[in-house]
Formats: C-alpha cells, sequence, structure tokens
C-alpha cells in the first residue's frame, strides 16, 4: 500500500495467533507382575506396605507379619543406559544430575536409604533407562502422549526389578532434567501427590517456579494479540470506506481503531511490568522475554502513530482542507509500521518457559 492523492489504493492486513502452551510430564507404569495370560497387570500395594492379615486368637504380637521393604531399601541401585535415541553424552550429564538430586536428598522424601549408581554398561542394572521417540501408553495411563513412563516402585514389589524407565528426549536441559527426575521418583516409590511437588506433582503449577507470574505473561499477551486483531479489521474497513471516498466514516473507523490499540498498549506494559518481576531461572528467558515484549510496545505505538495521522487527514478531508498529505503520511507510516517483524508465537512461549510441558489429566 503507497501513497495516494485521491481514493485509490490497497488495504494491507496482518493477523497474529494467540499464544498456547503444551502440557505433558512423565507419567507412571503399573508393576509388571508377568501375569499367566502374558498381559502386563497392575500390583495393588498398601500403603505402608504391610500384609492385610486377620489375626486369629492364637497368634501374638511377635508373630505378626512385619511391613515389607521397598526394593532399593538399603542398598545401591545401578543405573544403567539400555537406549539411546539422540545424544548420549547429553543423556548421560541429565541422568547423572538427577541420579546426584535423589542421592543428596532422598532422606527427606523417602522412608527408606538408598544409593543410586551409574554404571554405563552393567550386565545386570536395578534400573533401565532408555530413550524413545515416543510413549503413546505407559501402563493404565494409555492412549497418551507421554514425554516418560517408569516402574511404579513400592513396598515388596520386588517382582518389579529391574525397573524400567523411558524417556522422550526434550530439546530443553531444563525439561528434560525435571522428568528424568520425576520418573525416577516414581522408581523410588513417590506418586503425584508427594513431596517434592516441583518434581512429583501432577499439577503443572506446582511443578514450575513462579508459574501463575507467567501464566499472567503469557494471558496479558493473549489478550493485546486479540486487541491487535480486532483493529486490523477495523482498520481494513476504515481503509475500504477511504477508498470508496467515504472520509467521515473512514474516520469514525480509524478513531474506534486507535482505541484499540491504545487498549493493547496498556495490555503490553502490563506484561512488560510481570515480566520484570520474574527472576532469571530455567527454562525461561526473562531478557528475550522482555526483549519481544518492547518490539511489541514499539510496533504498536509506530502503529498508534499512524492511525492518528489517518484520522487527522481524513477529518481535514471532509472538512474540504486539504488533508491528503497528512492522511499520505499515515499511509506510509502505517506501510512501514506492519513490515515489522513480531515475535513468533512459539519463541515468545518458550522464552516465558511454558512450553513442550508434558502432564496427566487429573484422574490419572
Amino acid at each position: 500500500m503507497g501513497r495516494f492523492d485521491g481514493p485509490n489504493r490497497q488495504s494491507r492486513r496482518a493477523i497474529l495467533a494467540v499464544a498456547s502452551t503444551v502440557a505433558t510430564a512423565g507419567c507412571l507404569d503399573t508393576l509388571q507382575t508377568g501375569g499367566s495370560d502374558g498381559k502386563q497387570s497392575q500390583t495393588d500395594t498398601a500403603v505402608d506396605g504391610a500384609t492385610d492379615t486377620k489375626l486369629s486368637d492364637e497368634q501374638t504380637a511377635t508373630e505378626t507379619e512385619t511391613p515389607e521393604s521397598h526394593p532399593l531399601a538399603g542398598r545401591t541401585a545401578v543405573v544403567s543406559i539400555e537406549q539411546v535415541e539422540a545424544d548420549r553424552t547429553r543423556l548421560e550429564q541429565l541422568l547423572g544430575e538427577a541420579i546426584t538430586f535423589w542421592n543428596e536428598n532422598h532422606e527427606q522424601y523417602l522412608s527408606y536409604t538408598t544409593t543410586l549408581e551409574y554404571k554405563p554398561a552393567a550386565d545386570d542394572p536395578t534400573i533401565a533407562v532408555s530413550e524413545r521417540s515416543s510413549i503413546d501408553d505407559c501402563g493404565i495411563h494409555d492412549g497418551g502422549d507421554f514425554a516418560g513412563c517408569a516402574t511404579y516402585l513400592t513396598a515388596g514389589d520386588d517382582e518389579g526389578l529391574p525397573a524400567d524407565v523411558r524417556l522422550v528426549p526434550d530439546e530443553s536441559d531444563w525439561l528434560y532434567r525435571m522428568v528424568i527426575k520425576h520418573e525416577l521418583g516414581h522408581v523410588l516409590g513417590l506418586s503425584h501427590e508427594d513431596e517434592p511437588a516441583n518434581i512429583m506433582a501432577t499439577a503443572i503449577k506446582k511443578r514450575f517456579p513462579e508459574f501463575e507470574k507467567r501464566q499472567t505473561v503469557l494471558d496479558l499477551r493473549d489478550q493485546w494479540v486479540m486487541e491487535y486483531n480486532a483493529a486490523a479489521d477495523t482498520l481494513s474497513t476504515a481503509f475500504d470506506h477511504a477508498e470508496n471516498g467515504e472520509y467521515e466514516a473512514a474516520a469514525r473507523e480509524y478513531e474506534t481503531a486507535g482505541e484499540q490499540y491504545r487498549a493493547a498498549a496498556k495490555l503490553i506494559t502490563s506484561a512488560s511490568e510481570t515480566a520484570t518481576e520474574l527472576s532469571t531461572f530455567e527454562p525461561a528467558n526473562r531478557d528475550r522475554l522482555l526483549e519481544m515484549l518492547d518490539s511489541e510496545q514499539a510496533f504498536v505505538d509506530s502503529m498508534q502513530s499512524a492511525i492518528k495521522r489517518l484520522h487527522a487527514g481524513s477529518k481535514q478531508i471532509v472538512a474540504d482542507e486539504d488533508g491528503y498529505e497528512t492522511y499520505n503520511k499515515g499511509v506510509d507510516l502505517y506501510n512501514a509500521t506492519i513490515q515489522q517483524s513480531l515475535p513468533e508465537t512459539e519463541a515468545y512461549i518458550a522464552a516465558v518457559g511454558l512450553v513442550h510441558i508434558t502432564v496427566e489429566s487429573d484422574d490419572e
């Protein structure tokens, strides 16, 4: 769309996509007991692992069966990698970091003591780790799309060894490391209701630091995108009126578009204020996030300036004043503004840190 001295012009319009997050995190597998039909089955185990036995009159307290212990209790569990889908060095590094975490913190979260030890080529590992290109089923949680799946070991589940941990590599080290920690937590006997919640919880907001603020930034940005798209529709209508020489109607539409862009500017300002409150942590990139918000703020400011000229020029033309020069300045600024490159939605979500997250539904 170029300069013009009359109604002839070609309208330009761009639409942005609203941001959205992807939900997912590792799930647990049921214990494979190897039933007679060869199919996987689930073993129901008492919370404390005790045998539910009714005492007879002849039994004494000393004859009561003692609680069973976790298969990894009081021993060193050898962790080995059975299959690599992507980068072995990277997997070994992230797996090693996850193992270190549990070795340093297991006494805080487990009712027993154990040690995890990585051996790259163990003949008889206690925990077998393998990468997969995808995981379509995970025990009772079949039919999903999982980032990880592991044998859920509880007290007395000795038949569950060696425990199986399946992983789908993620591009983010932080997210992939979190999934590995999550799956090892299941092997250690932790469920989704157990601490540490930032690793084991099903709820996404419990897994990620400052989740509410990050989600607020995305929500505000989504609202500004909707305001932008509404303004784009309004501008399209205004340009159509101007093309037909209906400058009075065009002026009204330009005024409405200006109000919509002012609303968009306030939303970006609010998003920026929230973003500045975020700490610098993985997997978010706060500096990149603020940079993208600044670019969108500059875009909106430039568009507002263009609309002011378009509105003023239209009003002058209606008043039989020489408003074409002002109007054309608005057209030029509008054309220059829409050529600016706005951040891709995927990059925006990645900078906030809420991307490629896997979570189970509440009933899982």
